[in-house]
């Protein structure tokens, strides 16, 4: 059975090949950009000032370990005029 937890800013998010992850921020609204938008932005762990257009699923159950508690996701690169383009990752809630 999946996590019934809900996906929210300023939840930890790392993508699988990325180093490290990095927190959600709010997403951009989809009314009058003339792209479709998305649910957050995921800052770049490269670059100060790049983010990413992402929506998020849960695919997976919590884990629990010691101090941790993460989930699986699958990550949608939201991009402008181009096909989407999507990942794995885990996403670790923040309190």
């Amino acid at each position: 059975m999946k996590s019934d937890y809900l996906v929210k800013v300023p939840d930890n998010v790392k993508p699988d090949g990325w180093g490290h992850g990095n927190q959600l921020k709010a997403g951009d609204a989809p009314v009058g950009l003339g792209y479709p938008g998305c649910q957050f932005r995921l800052p770049s762990s490269n670059y100060t000032d790049v983010s990413y257009a992402v929506n998020t699923t849960i695919t997976g159950r919590m884990h629990y370990g010691p101090g941790t508690m993460r989930v699986r996701v699958k990550i949608e690169f939201v991009h402008d005029g181009e096909p989407s383009t999507f990942t794995r990752g885990w996403l670790y809630p923040v309190n």
